[in-house]
């Protein structure tokens, strides 16, 4: 880590909660990517992740701009712990969230993102990467009409890849309505 501004900790690696809880504590003041990548987290870690670094982070929660939690088992309580971090902290500076391969987050957690993307008029978040999950039809329309709500948004891109089955994106055309006025505000949505 040390030189480097991306801290990874990938490919299956097993961290127990304690062991998060000392890298987000301890994290170098240098650190703008944080990766967990094929790590297995629990609730409890992510909850970790998101007061350490997100909520009471000072410094170092100014720093993070990129956090990835790609296919870390993340479920929707986890989700929740980062949007509250989130809209709790109004100097964080997270510029990309991604929490792609988490089959664990489901509708409920695109509400929570919803409810964070309608509310959230502060920081910096321009990219969220919801693909892979199993937010399905209700949490992409969720999260589409929440960024149509929130006319203040930096939200710039949402990759929703492989959350709609082909039935949804063939047939529905409440979602297509609301998919094509949330691009219509400048937003890229990906591969629906």
């Amino acid at each position: 880590m040390r030189g480097s501004d991306t801290c990874t900790f990938r490919d299956h690696e097993t961290l127990t909660d304690d062991q998060i809880d000392f890298i987000t504590t301890n994290l170098p003041l240098n650190c703008r990517k944080l990766v967990f990548r094929g790590t297995e987290l629990t609730d409890i870690g992510v909850s970790y992740i998101a007061t350490n670094l997100l909520l009471r982070g000072g410094n170092r929660s100014n720093n993070l701009m990129h956090l990835c939690l790609s296919n870390a088992t993340i479920s929707d309580d986890g989700v929740k712990s980062i949007c509250c971090a989130l809209l709790s902290n109004k100097n964080n500076k997270l510029g990309s969230l991604i929490l792609d391969l988490n089959t664990g987050i489901t509708c409920v957690g695109a509400q929570a993102l919803g409810e964070m993307l309608e509310k959230m008029n502060h920081g910096n978040l321009k990219l969220l990467d919801l693909s892979y999950t199993s937010i399905g039809r209700d949490g992409v329309y969720v999260l589409c009409k929440s960024l149509l709500q929130n006319k203040n948004t930096k939200l710039k891109q949402l990759d929703i890849t492989r959350t709609l089955t082909l039935k949804d994106n063939m047939e529905d055309e409440d979602l297509k309505d609301i998919i094509d006025r949330t691009e219509n505000i400048g937003l890229e949505i990906l591969n629906y």
